[in-house]
């Protein structure tokens, strides 16, 4: 017994068409024409830690036990740290705005309010977040962490350092539009 045979058919040859759009062929390229690019946006202030640097100095004075402290951008990036090396500020600061983010829209969820400050406490330690209150700067956190001291020291010393960033920023950002 053999196998019926299939008769297949015959396909049309392609013909090169340019004008036809073929699956898989690039579009056809309209000729280039000159256009200018687009303006550079403005350069945004960018702090620089020297900025920052003195309200760190003053806070460790002021805060004997203080183990860290740190400023950074709402999005995560590191301005001014103290304490930590530049791998654990830049680690931290991601997990600091993370937090705050976090925090913000757990708060707007169930209270329709923004977040004054967070706290964190591991034993003898406390960390305390909040936000740097200034537009012009981009609302900076600061979070800081400091061994045996009351929860109401730190939060006085954390709002004194917001303040204090607060006005070092605005200061360089007003030098460099003046």
């Amino acid at each position: 017994m053999t196998a019926p045979s299939i008769e297949r058919p015959t396909l049309p040859r392609r013909v090169h068409d340019p004008a036809r759009e073929q699956i898989g062929s690039p579009a056809p390229t309209p000729p280039p024409t000159h256009v200018a690019p687009p303006p550079a946006p403005a350069p945004r202030p960018d702090p620089t830690p020297l900025t920052i640097e003195p309200v760190l100095t003053r806070l460790a004075a002021e805060l004997p036990t203080l183990s860290s402290a740190l400023v950074c951008s709402s999005d995560g990036r590191v301005l001014a740290a103290y304490g930590l090396t530049t791998d654990e500020a830049t680690r931290l600061s991601v997990l600091i705005s993370s937090l705050n983010a976090m925090s913000t829209a757990t708060t707007q969820a169930h209270h329709d309010r923004s977040v004054d400050h967070v706290t964190l406490a591991s034993g003898s330690a406390h960390t305390v977040v909040l936000t740097v209150p200034s537009a012009a700067a981009g609302h900076p956190l600061v979070a800081l962490t400091a061994d045996d001291v009351s929860l109401g020291r730190m939060l006085l010393q954390a709002r004194k350092t917001a303040d204090g960033v607060r006005d070092a920023l605005e200061r360089y950002a007003g030098q460099l539009s003046g």
